[in-house]
């Protein structure tokens, strides 16, 4: 996993995600999933799974809490 913070300076601009690599072994296909931009000072949740009427699993910020 990777967490990085940036800084858009004008919410007009568009922001891209590039990678570069310096020999041969860096030019296989890099795969991303999961790509979760927010606000720093902003937290996401959701619940996931559901059991016996309480959640069971949670998602927050990127990362999977089981509740127990």
């Amino acid at each position: 996993m990777v967490e990085l913070r940036f800084t858009v300076n004008n919410p007009g601009n568009e922001v891209c995600i590039a990678t570069k690599g310096k020999d041969d072994d860096s030019k296989i296909p890099l795969l991303a999933d999961d790509i979760l931009i927010r606000e720093s000072n902003t937290d996401v949740y959701r619940v996931d799974k559901i059991a016996a009427g309480k959640p069971a699993l949670l998602f927050k910020n990127n990362h999977y809490i089981e509740v127990k």
